[in-house]
């Protein structure tokens, strides 16, 4: 049950990462969807897991909007990655933060080398063109999606309660 969340915030941020690989643009409806799906799913998380789950998204967005002063983060990075902290189970932070910054890697590969391919097809795409700029919507949403797939994994090999 505590996947379950997750799961259903899969669409939303596969929809971020082409959202924002398309227009390097994050819109609000992501987040705004995100919360209201979260809100609806805390019957089945609980509402303590409710509340370990809202601290660490308040902390990222802090610090992320610190960031976002510093012209380090964009706007809707900040608070994508804070709505994604919501469905991350409070006993898999540590893990999560791992597999953040592996999807971090990947999504600087991917974009580095779909750059430098020059594919005609992808020209039209913003990000394609924003040089010295990264669709972190990408590296979010991989994030989040790797985060389950790793969850589901252990879980089913019985090497997580």
């Amino acid at each position: 049950m505590m996947l379950l969340p997750l799961l259903l915030f899969t669409p939303v941020l596969l929809y971020v990462a082409q959202s924002d690989l398309r227009w390097m643009r994050i819109p609000n409806t992501a987040s705004l969807l995100g919360i209201g799906l979260f809100v609806v799913t805390i019957p089945l998380i609980g509402l303590e897991e409710a509340i370990l789950r809202i601290l660490p998204a308040v902390i990222v967005f802090c610090i992320g909007f610190a960031l976002f002063l510093l012209r380090i983060f964009a706007g809707g990075d900040v608070k994508i990655l804070a709505v994604l902290m919501l469905f991350i189970p409070s006993g898999t932070l540590s893990l999560f933060a791992l597999v953040f910054s592996g999807a971090m890697l990947l999504g600087i590969v991917a974009v580095t080398a779909t750059r430098a391919l020059a594919l005609p097809q992808l020209r039209g795409w913003v990000s394609m063109r924003a040089r010295g700029m990264m669709p972190m919507g990408l590296s979010i949403s991989l994030a989040g999606i790797g985060h389950l797939a790793v969850l589901y994994a252990l879980q089913t090999s019985s090497l997580m309660p």
